[in-house]
């Protein structure tokens, strides 16, 4: 089961922007790495008019400060599986966009990261329209939206969810190899503890 990093609910949602071409081409937020393996992210989505075309969600890393004024630099460490915005209806849902292969990254520990929602298609009168919301914003963090240029924003944030892989093999292994030791060590000092009342007595 994936492990949720960061969200900002869709029950918050109380605006939207267009995506596509000749107007804003991502919008994301901020969030920290938790040291897990990338895994999913999802956006709270909904189309106007008819747009073609794919979305992705896209990871960055992050200039400025988060909270304040960051935005995503660089070209994107991960990008998602393509996902058919045809596919969208007028009415919002939450999207799922999975990452796989070489862009199952490793989000560091403490690090700070941008996930964007992209679309560079449609225009004219045919968006995708992630929702937003200006009301219990996530603290610690700050939005932006591509036109050209990032632009960061702290009054509005849009929907997501990102998550990391569950814990795997190797993780279990540790538990098991840490719990082993500790048994053995309980039963090191249980014995020496009996020898020391067969002494006494």
């Amino acid at each position: 089961m994936a492990v949720l990093i960061s969200s900002y609910s869709e029950s918050l949602q109380n605006n939207f922007t267009q995506l596509g071409s000749g107007g804003y081409t991502d919008a994301g937020n901020s969030f920290t790495g938790n040291g897990g393996t990338l895994d999913s992210a999802k956006f709270f989505v909904r189309k106007s008019g008819s747009p073609t075309g794919n979305a992705t969600a896209r990871v960055f890393a992050v200039t400025g400060t988060p909270g304040t004024n960051a935005t995503p630099t660089g070209s994107a460490l991960a990008t998602s599986d393509n996902f058919d915005v045809s596919t969208l209806t007028t009415s919002y849902a939450l999207i799922t966009f999975t990452f796989s292969g070489a862009n199952r990254i490793t989000l560091t520990n403490a690090t700070a990261y941008f996930v964007v929602i992209t679309f560079t298609g449609g225009g004219g009168s045919n968006w995708v329209e992630p929702g937003s919301g200006n009301t219990s914003l996530p603290v610690g963090q700050n939005s932006a939206r591509n036109f050209g240029g990032w632009i960061a924003s702290t009054a509005v944030a849009w929907c997501y969810y990102v998550y990391s892989a569950s814990s795997g093999p190797a993780n279990l292994k540790s538990y098991n190899t840490n719990l082993l030791a500790n048994i053995k060590s309980i039963n090191t000092n249980l014995l020496a503890n009996i020898k020391s009342l067969d002494t006494n007595v």
